[in-house]
């Protein structure tokens, strides 16, 4: 784009460019346990219910049930000692065991009431039914039968019992009673549940909290019960049982399953690494246990998982203990004397385990879920226990991570989430298509944190038209018509905060860059009057809850999630909200200013957008800087309402519709420009008297018109603006450019080369350049530069001459010298990124057009990325992926070519229309 006259004039601020799930097996958090649950707390006078009465006998039904089903758990977690080979559950009868030479049918039945003979009739006609089949060649052994009561007889029973008026071979099994090979029975299903759960931990490794394993079973015992599966036959064979106990003690504490669909998070660190002890810090939905499951399967050394969510802390250690015998110690008399009863406290079982797994000369590594959840002493007493034990902790972050930190003795990491190519990828497996710049903002609005992100893109694509961009809008606007699964999660995080925590971590989230401590005070202390001893009394506790991310010793960052919750306070607290970007924007362009601080340059652009500063932002978007760097699209729409604001000066809406005509004379649409030229000419003729903005309406016209093909009117700007022309060079030589640009599209190249050799003959004897020194050794030019003064701005318009002159000598079929590659110098040298990847890309093509490869590779796959990455040009990182494939095919390096294709097809779609067409033509060969 052609240089602005204002730029010409000096009157530019160079110096102000910015850079910038899990699936699972079943564990301990899916089900509720029983244990400790008064059953006052599930009274059915605080259920809503139309018939009251009817609520009751259901409720009798299930328990009825419930208390079948952990009667065949205990059956089950007692084979061994009963001695049965088959069981049956709900066959013929509620439960038939058979043993060696013996058949037992039992029906159990448990009442609120002493058991009648009605209660049990049905039944013993039944048992008339079963004998007639215990005939040879018919069912096996001699038949038994048990009616297994939790309740006495009613009298008359009782009278009849005691009488033996029943068969002899009918048997109750009545409270207080036993009869070999059967369990008892108990009162009701509180008490069935603790005798299985003590009877749980009984098993020599049991890996999982015993309550849990129960009911465990107890839903295997429903499955059983209504055939499902492998329970067809509703039965199970001894051996078969043994095997699935063993199964249900690894399983449920084996890794939970890696998603099918795992993405990895940026910089993913792998789980073999060579530390003691490590601390895993993340939300809930960070992905902490995916990755783990996911990392597991690259570790060939032996590892474990071990889920506390659902263990008292105090219960960890032996449990841990318990769980690593059984999985790595089964057939180690040594193991199981080290987990059987009680004699070793859980800390001491642990260091025995860990001792005898040190003798095998292997890396064990174990992974702790959920260990925010532990005491401060249990988490010490746990890695002093470890042995040679890896041991990483996954935890949340809580008012107590800074003490956990200290008790393990390490320093929390942090998984950094998705990046914009993750979460590109996974917006277009959900059929919501994002450009580079949409996927950034999302992982900006979420942490890319995946759980949070997937439910980002899936309220985008259901209540947003799959339009991410809007989904964004409305996010950072607190205007969102559904709540996400972040939103969700971490409001409770953020209310459970005192106010002056919340007050401080709402000032902190006004930045997305790292803020000094004094800082963060500063603004808190304007926008809610809190002194500063409690508010850096806030920023320590909100450190060591993981809710401040530190940034070296001083600096502080709230972290990405949690930004867009805690800016929802100063929504209900505007006046301070406005005190509090206020008092930062003034902050950051001091530090803009005065320590070069250029990082922060975004976050000031966003705080004017905030802050309505329209007269800022318009002097801003006039100056060529500006457009070098990052995107701001937010920043158009404020300009284009301010233009029309009729309480503004005409001076600033002037520099609205300059900044404006600047940004879509170079991105589109071109519809757009002759409206916005007019309305800054109805701005002169109503009173703007000026030079200036006659000069840049003038060759702004000029350019536009050029573009048109109209010469007359290019003619007319070009005498206009020669009549106007201050006596000065720099106006002069931006005035020459203007016209050899607009000479050039307009198809005369000759005349534009005419005019640019001489431009740029005079641009180097001005500014000293050797162009092989520049090309070879530019130190000393930018030294120059950094000196200030007009130097960069006249090696910014000389690149632009040296641009246009390439242009120009391809349209005229002639070869060239290296002007591109002069360009580029001097436009790095001057700090115009943007021109800088431009004209780059420009390069390649070049150099594809002379079949020179070698240096098109070294220019896309290395030189380019790394100065769009460093400055955040996100609208060339695809365009430049699809050419990188295409000089890998013709290169022959076609394996590498599809890779490269695999991360831009995803973003495909997000590009113009002209760059889509492109894509195609470039890669089409791959495809």
């Amino acid at each position: 784009m052609p240089p602005d006259s204002r730029d010409a004039s000096g009157d530019h601020q160079p110096d102000c460019t910015g850079r910038r799930q899990m699936a699972r097996h079943l564990s301990p958090m899916d089900t509720p346990t029983f244990t400790g649950m008064a059953q006052d707390q599930f009274t059915t006078e605080t259920i809503d219910v139309v018939d009251r009465a009817q609520l009751r006998r259901i409720e009798a039904t299930h328990n009825g049930f419930l208390y079948q089903h952990l009667y065949c758990v205990a059956c089950l977690l007692a084979a061994d000692q009963m001695g049965w080979t088959r069981m049956r559950v709900e066959a013929d009868e509620d439960l038939e065991l058979e043993f060696g030479g013996r058949y037992v049918y039992v029906q159990v039945k448990s009442r609120s009431d002493l058991i009648q003979f009605s209660d049990i009739g049905s039944a013993l006609d039944r048992f008339e039914q079963y004998r007639a089949l215990h005939v040879p060649g018919g069912r096996p052994g001699r038949p038994e039968f048990v009616l297994a009561l939790n309740r006495d007889p009613g009298p008359k029973l009782g009278r009849r019992v005691a009488a033996g008026e029943f068969p002899k071979d009918v048997r109750f099994l009545l409270p207080g009673q036993t009869i070999a090979g059967l369990p008892p029975v108990w009162a009701d299903n509180e008490e069935a549940f603790r005798w299985c759960v003590e009877r749980a931990e009984r098993l020599p490794f049991v890996m999982v909290a015993p309550d849990v394993l129960v009911q465990s079973l107890a839903g295997t015992m429903m499955r059983m019960a209504a055939g499902q599966a492998e329970f067809a036959r509703h039965e199970i064979e001894v051996a078969h049982a043994a095997g699935m106990l063993r199964q249900f003690v690894q399983q449920v504490h084996e890794f939970p399953a890696a998603p099918l669909d795992y993405r990895p998070q940026d910089n993913e660190p792998s789980l073999a690494a060579d530390v003691p002890v490590r601390l895993i810090v993340g939300f809930s939905g960070a992905g902490k246990t995916s990755w783990a499951a996911q990392a597991a399967l690259a570790d060939a050394q032996p590892h474990a998982y071990f889920d506390i969510a659902d263990l008292p802390s105090s219960s960890v250690a032996r449990s841990l203990a318990r769980e690593l015998a059984a999985r790595w110690l089964s057939d180690s008399p040594r193991g199981r004397q080290a987990v059987a009863g009680e004699a070793l406290s859980g800390v001491e079982a642990l260091h025995l385990v860990s001792s005898i797994l040190e003798e095998q000369n292997q890396s064990h590594t174990v992974v702790v879920d959920n260990a925010h959840r532990l005491q401060i002493d249990d988490a010490r007493a746990i890695v002093a226990g470890r042995q040679s034990l890896r041991l990483v902790f996954l935890a949340q972050p809580t008012a107590e991570l800074g003490q956990l930190s200290c008790a393990l003795d390490v320093e929390p990491e942090t998984l950094q989430g998705w990046g914009g190519d993750s979460i590109g990828y996974e917006a277009a497996a959900q059929a919501c298509p994002a450009s580079v710049a949409t996927a950034v903002r999302v992982r900006a609005l979420t942490g890319g944190l995946p759980l949070y992100v997937r439910s980002a893109i899936s309220v985008a694509r259901n209540e947003y038209g799959s339009d991410l961009e809007a989904f964004c809008e409305a996010f950072e606007g607190q205007s969102l018509s559904i709540d996400t699964r972040q939103r969700t999660l971490l409001t409770v995080v953020f209310n459970g905060l005192d106010l002056p925590s919340r007050q401080v971590l709402a000032c902190a989230s006004l930045s997305d860059v790292p803020l000094a401590a004094e800082e963060i005070a500063g603004v808190v202390v304007e926008a809610f009057s809190l002194d500063r001893l409690t508010v850096v009394r806030k920023l320590r506790s909100l450190r060591a809850r993981g809710l401040l991310q530190a940034y070296g010793s001083q600096r502080s960052k709230v972290h990405d999630a949690m930004r867009p919750i805690a800016l929802e306070h100063l929504v209900d607290e505007p006046e301070a909200g406005r005190h509090a970007r206020a008092c930062l924007v003034k902050l950051v362009e001091t530090s803009l200013r005065e320590d070069g601080e250029t990082e922060r340059f975004p976050l000031f652009v966003r705080l004017l957008i905030d802050l309505r500063d329209v007269a800022t932002l318009a002097d801003l978007g006039t100056e060529e800087a500006f457009h070098e760097g990052p995107e701001y699209p937010q920043v158009w729409s404020v300009l284009e309402e301010a233009a029309s604001d009729l309480t503004l000066s005409d001076e600033v809406r002037f520099d609205c519709l300059d900044a404006l005509l600047y940004h879509r004379q170079k991105h589109g649409p071109q519809e757009a420009i002759a409206p916005l030229l007019d309305r800054m000419e109805a701005l002169i003729d109503g009173g703007l008297e000026e030079d200036r903005p006659r000069l840049v309406f003038l060759q702004k016209s000029m350019v536009y018109w050029a573009d048109q093909g109209n010469e007359y009117r290019v003619t007319d700007m070009l005498a206009k603006m020669q009549a106007l022309l201050p006596e000065k060079a720099s106006y002069r030589r931006v005035l020459t450019y203007t016209a050899a640009l607009a000479f050039w599209m307009m198809s005369r190249p000759e005349d534009a080369e005419r005019l640019l050799d001489a431009l740029v003959r005079e641009y180097l004897a001005a500014l000293s350049i050797d162009v092989v020194e520049l090309t070879s050794n530019p130190d000393s030019y930018m030294a120059r530069v950094r000196a200030g003064g007009e130097y960069g701005t006249d090696c910014r318009h000389l690149a632009d001459c040296f641009d246009v002159l390439a242009r120009v000598l391809e349209e005229l079929g002639r070869a060239q010298p290296a002007y591109r590659k002069f360009a580029v110098r001097l436009f790095e040298l001057s700090g115009s990124w943007d021109s800088a990847a431009r004209v780059g890309i420009d390069l390649v093509y070049q150099h594809l057009e002379r079949s020179e490869l070698a240096q098109a590779l070294k220019l896309v796959s290395e030189t380019l990325p790394e100065l769009v990455r460093v400055h955040d040009l996100s609208r060339h990182v695809i365009p430049l992926r699809f050419l990188h494939a295409h000089v890998l095919g013709k290169m022959g390096q076609l394996a590498a070519a599809r890779d490269v294709l695999k991360t831009a097809d995803p973003f495909v779609s997000s590009l113009r229309d002209d760059e889509q067409m492109e894509a195609v033509r470039l890669t089409d060969f791959l495809r």
